[in-house]
């Protein structure tokens, strides 16, 4: 719970830098939610509630939710508040038909001293994905993250990496909602092949290394998240079963008509 004291702050009129605080960091916490799926895709969320789970102010909320809006992490819908965005297997195969496009020709930007950087990280990432801590994911995909922001600070253009960044974070939070739902998914795949073709020099067989490793992911992803949607309609598929199965329950003309013929018989 963040401290209340901000919210006086910003309430109390002490200029526009402390407001735009407090919308950074309550759009800071519900974006980290929404990727993390701590608030799960399709849910629906209120100023009311993110404010009493912040510690914030309405004012400041609306502002981040707005934010988060013209990210596409969350659509407003009127009287209900906003509703956080679903994944969907067309969004998920745009995300990686956008990195497909972008990330092979980072490999030709990297620098000898990024591919160190390269090779540590890389490093790092088979060894916790080798462990069975869990807690050993989230360092394998901090890792990961931090592999694609050394590359795309590599090609010296801020709307590329920003780009890049967000559609990583956008299918991590995929996987993460297909690891939930249907089970382990494959996703992450260390770069070590790349980051080897790297150290030879050789930036052209380094970005048809990516397009493949991107390739793999994508189609992990996109199965996982099939898997996944057949998940969350198959606890429906008993009781359809059951509900067609069941006698019908008679009606009061049915019941009266039966009770007229059994008289006749009886007569």
């Amino acid at each position: 719970m963040l401290d209340r004291s901000k919210d006086r702050l910003g309430q109390g009129g002490h200029g526009a830098g402390a407001r735009e605080s407090l919308k950074s960091i309550a759009a800071q916490y519900l974006a980290s939610a929404i990727l993390g799926c701590e608030i799960s895709p399709g849910s629906f969320v209120t100023e009311a509630g993110i404010a009493a789970a912040v510690g914030l102010g309405k004012a400041p909320v609306r502002a981040a939710l707005a934010s988060l809006s013209e990210r596409g992490l969350v659509e407003p819908v009127p009287r209900h508040g906003y509703r956080v965005a679903p994944v969907s297997a067309a969004d998920l195969a745009d995300l990686y038909d956008l990195r497909l496009r972008l990330e092979p020709g980072l490999c030709e930007a990297v620098s000898m001293r990024d591919v160190s950087e390269l090779a540590r990280l890389d490093r790092m990432l088979v060894a916790a994905s080798d462990s069975p801590d869990p807690s050993a994911r989230r360092l394998a995909q901090q890792a990961d993250a931090d592999s694609l922001r050394l590359m795309a600070a590599a090609a010296g253009n801020r709307r590329v990496e920003e780009t890049l960044m967000d559609a990583a974070a956008l299918c991590q939070r995929a996987l993460i909602h297909v690891e939930r739902c249907a089970g382990q998914c494959r996703g992450i795949i260390p770069r070590s092949e790349i980051v080897a073709t790297l150290e030879a020099g050789d930036a052209g067989r380094a970005a048809e290394l990516t397009r493949r490793r991107l390739e793999a992911l994508s189609f992990d992803a996109l199965k996982g998240l099939a898997a996944a949607e057949r998940a969350a309609v198959q606890p429906l598929a008993p009781r359809r079963a059951a509900e067609i199965n069941r006698p019908a329950m008679p009606s009061a003309d049915n019941a009266a008509s039966r009770d007229g013929e059994a008289n006749n018989r009886r007569v």
